[in-house]
């Protein structure tokens, strides 16, 4: 993808580390104190008039990757002179609809569940035989605030994108367990990851699993990993497969694949930060990393192959999560957390190369009163992304409840990353009404036809489409 001066929007990763090298100082550091002058220096390298370095996984000087939509794992060297970084432009929007219709023409295509438990999609990818969905079904809708659930994993099935079929298969292959993302690979199949409630004496013991199959109906248990532990979570993309492990209380280690099964380490970016949420698309990843019980807002990093990667210039703002749009970038911020007793809202950021953000936009929180006289405010989940579109749910949690969750809040949708619709359909449910749970989007891909989202709605699992304009 290219933006408005006709380079790739990657270009800007390796031009924009360059350009902000020559003006690092130590006094522009200072405040932060030496060591993360050295961190800088490991990851930036000196540039003034020589090649752009980056740090392998094993510790040893790398030149940067040139910019691809799918790098190489191996780079070549660029021996090119840095050169001037283009002005910032974001690349054209990723779809001609007017944000102001982005709200309409949603069709509920599909819902399943039961009148005695809580049955939630959480996320759908494309296969080679057709569209995959995974999920949950709860035994119950007094959900613990501790201990075990009574539960078992849902897959369900479709050709089309929009007809959908629960295959769960039989004889307890999901039994107890949450099956809360799927993993296309480029051999063809598809992997399932699971948390299970395990009693281990007599207390609960969450463990994880995985499972993959070719044609969405037999599945059979996967051992992929990244060292000495299991793979928990994906950011699938144009450049592979990128997960992170917590290796102690305070540090994160990110690995890379580029076949979704055999991870390398990939050296430390974040100068020992805790990864905090990943993403990826079309070409490359951002993560988002903090500082382990400190206060000190997140800090976002971009890399075009998973390997080399690169901090951004903008660090305070209090950013919940991050979703590529197009060949571009989205960051939410989490929302105040001090004004719960009262209609807030929270920023959206925008972003070319994932390290130089604008603020573009604002989405509103909502402090909704409930049937029982408490006073509930809206706080956001993590941004979902389809491709051309973000969507954004709220919950309606604390103060209300004992920590779980009791309603889904509305969502909204945005088409540039400025302007945000609401969902219709997140907000028939009267929020004061004891029936009702509410409906929230956890994932959505689009199909080429149209967009389809997935989530709950109400304790069932839902599937809703929009066809294209």
């Amino acid at each position: 993808m290219t933006n408005s001066s006709g380079r790739s929007t990657w270009d800007n990763v390796t031009e924009w580390a360059a350009a902000h090298q020559r003006a690092l100082t130590i006094g522009l550091f200072g405040f932060v104190g030496v060591l993360v002058v050295v961190a800088a220096a490991m990851v930036f390298g000196v540039l003034r008039d020589s090649p752009r370095t980056g740090t392998s996984p094993t510790g040893s000087a790398v030149p940067s990757p040139s910019a691809s939509a799918a790098p190489s794992l191996e780079p070549t060297p660029d021996t090119a002179s840095p050169t001037p970084l283009p002005s910032a432009s974001l690349s054209p929007g990723p779809t001609d609809a007017p944000p102001e219709t982005l709200g309409d023409g949603w069709v509920e295509v599909g819902s399943f569940g039961s009148d005695d438990g809580i049955e939630a999609v959480y996320d759908v990818v494309e296969a080679p035989f057709g569209w995959l969905a995974a999920g949950v079904h709860i035994n119950t809708r007094q959900l613990p605030v501790f201990g075990p659930l009574s539960q078992v994993g849902r897959i369900w099935h479709s050709e089309d994108g929009r007809s959908w079929e629960d295959v769960t298969p039989s004889g307890g292959t999901f039994a107890d367990s949450s099956v809360y993302q799927l993993v296309a690979l480029p051999d063809g199949a598809v992997a399932a990851f699971a948390q299970v409630s395990v009693l281990a004496e007599g207390n609960f013991d969450p463990v994880y699993a995985a499972w993959e199959t070719t044609d969405g109906r037999t599945w059979t248990g996967s051992e992929i990993s990244a060292g000495p532990g299991p793979v928990l979570n994906v950011a699938a993309g144009g450049a592979g497969y990128v997960t992170s492990r917590l290796v102690d209380a305070g540090e994160t280690q990110l690995w890379h694949a580029s076949d979704g099964r055999n991870y390398a380490a990939v050296a430390d970016p974040t100068n020992g930060r805790i990864v905090t949420a990943m993403s990826a698309g079309p070409e490359g990843f951002v993560i988002l990393a903090e500082v382990y019980e400190s206060a000190e807002p997140p800090t976002a990093y971009a890399s075009a192959n998973g390997i080399d990667w690169f901090e951004a210039t903008s660090g305070a703002w209090d950013v919940g999560g991050v979703a590529p749009l197009g060949p571009d970038w989205v960051a939410i911020g989490s929302g105040p957390f001090d004004d719960e007793w009262r209609d807030t809202e929270t920023s959206s950021w925008l972003s070319s190369n994932g390290l130089d953000w604008t603020d573009a936009g604002r989405i509103p929180l909502r402090a909704v009163p409930l049937s029982d006289g408490t006073l509930c405010r809206e706080f956001l989940s993590g941004p979902v992304s389809t491709g051309s579109l973000v969507v954004v749910s709220t919950t309606l949690s604390y103060p209300c409840g004992e920590g779980h969750v009791q309603r889904f809040g509305a969502s909204h949708v945005t088409a540039d990353g400025a302007t945000w619709t609401a969902l219709p359909f997140t907000l028939e449910a009267s929020p004061g009404d004891d029936g009702t749970r509410g409906a929230t989007v956890n994932a959505g891909l689009d199909l080429g036809s149209g967009t389809l989202l997935v989530g709950e709605k109400d304790y069932r699992a839902t599937f809703w489409f929009r066809p294209s304009d």
